[in-house]
């Protein structure tokens, strides 16, 4: 890995980490590129280098919680779904509150239904069916909006009520 990327890398993910931390203390229309270079110590060249402005930022962020849930899913795929859906849900709760907070700004929809997509291709490889995905991301995502907590043991019932409907329904 040449010098280069390895700064490339480096950079944006000091611009993600100071969103972050900016996200805990300041609502989103008050992050501004100038509050981003101050706490990540970067140039304004080295910004636009990476970024168009916050909402790409958000984007970014966004999509590293998308990819951080499906690197645990896909890592343990040796594991019972229960395991692998265990391990996203502590890793939800674990950011809870920060995610709840990112989801609410404006446009942070269209990851929602990335990571719906992504989830929905993973399970159609374990030959489920796309309710399924479905209606374990609305879960999820109902339970973080409400600040309930997420119960394993009613995804995982679920999952197993719908695996025996499509079952039988397959072989009437």
């Amino acid at each position: 890995m040449g010098k280069e990327y390895r700064n490339a890398v480096r950079s944006r993910a000091m611009i993600r980490l100071a969103f972050l931390r900016l996200s805990d203390v300041l609502p989103f229309e008050k992050i501004s590129v100038t509050n981003l270079l101050e706490t990540a110590d970067l140039s304004r060249a080295t910004f636009y280098g990476h970024f168009n402005n916050t909402h790409d930022v958000l984007n970014a962020v966004l999509e590293g919680y998308v990819d951080e849930i499906f690197t645990i899913l896909k890592a343990q795929e040796d594991e019972k779904l229960q395991d692998r859906l265990e391990a996203v849900n502590q890793y939800l709760g674990e950011n809870r509150e920060r995610i709840k907070r990112l989801l609410a700004i404006d446009g942070a929809s269209a990851y929602i239904f990335k990571a719906r997509k992504e989830l929905i291709t993973l399970i159609k490889k374990r030959k489920n069916v796309e309710i399924i995905a479905g209606g374990i991301i609305t879960y999820y995502l109902d339970k973080l909006r409400e600040g309930d907590d997420i119960d394993i043991a009613f995804v995982i019932d679920s999952l197993n009520k719908a695996k025996i409907t499509r079952t039988k329904y397959i072989q009437e």
